[in-house]
């Protein structure tokens, strides 16, 4: 184990004062063992210790499946007081709704391009919309849009915007209204029971309705976190996804791979059809070298082009819309 991801690091992205009270809330809530989402639970190697704020969280590998997860992790009831009072204030306390619009926004001009690219057309439901800022660039191409969330002061923004947000949970859509499209953006990783949340997004969908999920990708970080697997780990996210563990429970549930990368970005077909069984392959010794070889990266990786080539598509595109 790298000795930074220890508990005692001195790495954190929290003053050691604001760790330390945050650390006393944390400690008053109640805990258990999170299940590996393979079924193996007792063989598993502990791979850090802390999370980005330098808040304890132990981050676990499974030796059956390579996959990493939060373990033990709070209790249903702790992690409602959990998100109803210090979520927010930890996560987004130095960002207001425009720069958390404009971030959305960028991610809903990629959705964009993926769905025009699967000649989609019809109502889109976005869960966990924020600002709404991922739906404007959907909105501003016609498409009937609507997001849920729970915080209302984001949510007023959007609807400042001129975006048809609602309070609340995806639930109170079920059963009344079926939609097209559902996006989850960089929400899916927040779920402590992600096969039953699908289960229930599902009843959400037309036949054929599509489902596009974007969650932090494991083998992504040298990319999207410029190499930083601690910067990677946030105790808001009990399930680390590749794009295979994510393929496993979403075509599991009845849906079909349209596009996949290893963002994690991907787009799915409800198929009401029988299909074969997705085997969740063994990534153990990939994601265990990934992990490893990220010690050097910071060194290495202005000459490595998997870090190059998606640098200069990314500021490519940010300047050309300038």
């Amino acid at each position: 184990m790298n000795k930074k991801y220890l508990q005692h690091s001195t790495y954190s992205l929290l003053l050691a004062d604001e760790c330390s009270k945050i650390q006393d809330v944390l400690d008053t809530f109640e805990y258990e063992s999170l299940p590996c989402l393979c079924g193996h639970n007792s063989d598993y190697n502990v791979i850090a210790k802390v999370d980005r704020y330098g808040l304890r969280l132990d981050t676990i590998q499974c030796l059956h499946c390579g996959s990493l997860r939060s373990s033990p992790y709070m209790t249903q009831d702790s992690l409602e007081i959990f998100y109803q009072k210090y979520y927010r204030d930890l996560y987004s306390s130095n960002l207001g709704p425009e720069r958390i619009f404009s971030s959305a926004y960028e991610r809903g001009v990629k959705y964009l391009a993926i769905l025009q690219k699967n000649l989609f057309s019809g109502d889109v439901l976005e869960i966990g919309a924020g600002t709404g800022g991922g739906l404007m660039p959907l909105h501003e191409n016609g498409y009937k849009c609507v997001g849920c969330d729970y915080g209302e002061d984001f949510l007023d923004y959007g609807l400042s915007k001129g975006l048809n947000l609602k309070v609340g949970s995806y639930e109170q859509f079920i059963g009344k209204k079926k939609f097209d499209l559902v996006i989850l953006s960089h929400v899916f990783e927040h779920f402590i029971k992600p096969k039953e949340e699908i289960k229930k997004i599902k009843k959400l969908l037309a036949p054929n309705g599509l489902l596009l999920i974007e969650v932090p990708g494991l083998l992504n970080i040298k990319i999207s976190y410029r190499g930083n697997f601690l910067e990677f780990l946030q105790g808001a996210h009990p399930y680390h996804y590749t794009k295979n563990l994510l393929h496993y429970l979403v075509v599991n549930s009845g849906f079909q791979i349209l596009s996949e990368d290893e963002g994690v970005c991907c787009l799915y077909k409800k198929n009401n059809l029988k299909q074969d069984k997705y085997e969740l392959q063994n990534e153990y010794e990939t994601i265990t070298k990934y992990l490893r070889d990220l010690k050097y990266y910071n060194i290495l990786k202005f000459v490595d082009p998997e870090y190059i080539i998606p640098m200069i598509k990314h500021y490519t595109k940010k300047f050309s819309r300038k």
